[in-house]
């Protein structure tokens, strides 16, 4: 599917719009304008499609497209089918990509990164924090599984928010979670829409497509007489009312034994596990610093022992406790955060 047909008419149907909730959010943010990441599959056109219906959203609509030139002539031609949608849909689109010509393998967080990196360069130009994806619900349950195999905690497993407000100030948001990828599929065909087909989607050099093609496949045989996603995204429901409720406690927490940048370890000890987990993370976010799983552990350990400890978080930088406080001290200066 190769020509993009984006046609008024397509605006008049009234059998599926944007969830209600997410539809007032995305108005009251007005008047930001709002970022749409577009690949040119059947999500991220279906998303187009269902903003562009909404007349209070579509004039704040901006098109964002990456070309990561991996597919060669076939990269070439998504940025124009979806140039050529955007300009249909009368939306302005910024196209970015590789700086070299490059073909081959990326793995998958590499291309993330740098797909990222451009999202958020043009969402800084125009002052804007909110990035629209077309994660749907299938994306919701590979994530889940891919994430639990990576020995990811609630946080990780709960990915995927509807509204995500990140500690760098962006904010993602995905108004399809509630829709199949067919779902969505099913309404463009109805619409007489097309779409891209990325060819990488079959390769099974990536995690995310071995786990669609082969894991879950394999799971709904073996578990035949069960819905595997009903039951998956109840789960990942009972984690989010539980992750939820951590954050709320440890933010709380946070800010009981957080004084002028230094933390209460007394205080801290007495939390549960988790609570602890998550305060020392806050602690260093809210010194600019996002450390690594195997660092928070590290970190965990001491403060159990109680006893006085340096560890060092950079090569300038020192986390430092008494063993009855914790706070941060650079190396070339006396001064401390």
């Amino acid at each position: 599917m190769n020509e993009a047909n984006f046609n008024e008419d397509c605006l008049k149907d009234g059998s599926v719009h944007l969830p209600e909730e997410l539809f007032r959010f995305l108005e009251n943010t007005f008047p930001a304008r709002l970022c749409v990441a577009c690949s040119g599959g059947s999500d991220s056109v279906a998303l187009l499609v269902l903003l562009c219906k909404e007349a209070s959203l579509r004039d704040r609509l901006i098109v964002l497209h990456f070309n990561h030139r991996t597919r060669g002539n076939t990269s070439d031609g998504d940025a124009d089918f979806v140039k050529n949608f955007a300009s249909a849909a009368h939306v302005p689109i910024v196209v970015g990509h590789l700086n070299d010509d490059t073909r081959g393998y990326f793995g998958e967080d590499l291309l993330r990164r740098h797909r990222f990196y451009f999202f958020r360069r043009e969402m800084s130009k125009l002052d804007t924090p909110y990035l629209l994806t077309g994660h749907n619900r299938d994306d919701v349950i590979e994530t889940f599984l891919m994430r639990l195999a990576r020995g990811s905690s609630v946080d990780g497993l709960t990915a995927l928010r509807a509204v995500e407000h990140r500690c760098d100030g962006y904010i993602y948001v995905r108004p399809l979670l509630s829709f199949s990828k067919n779902a969505l599929r099913e309404y463009l065909l109805k619409m007489h829409i097309l779409w891209r087909e990325d060819s990488s989607n079959a390769s099974e050099c990536y995690l995310r497509n071995r786990v669609r093609h082969k894991l879950i496949p394999a799971w709904k045989n073996i578990e035949s007489g069960r819905s595997l996603e009903s039951c998956l995204l109840h789960a990942r429901a009972l984690l989010v009312e539980d992750a939820d409720a951590l954050k709320e406690l440890s933010e709380g927490c946070f800010r009981a034994i957080c004084h002028e940048n230094r933390l209460d370890l007394e205080a801290l000890r007495r939390q549960p596990i988790a609570v602890l987990r998550r305060v020392l993370h806050l602690f260093f976010l809210n010194n600019g610093r996002v450390l690594e799983r195997a660092f928070i552990d590290h970190l965990l350990d001491l403060c159990q022992v109680g006893e006085p400890f340096k560890a060092s978080v950079t090569t300038d930088l020192v986390c430092v406790s008494t063993g009855r406080e914790i706070y941060l001290q650079y190396l070339h200066r006396s001064s401390t955060l």
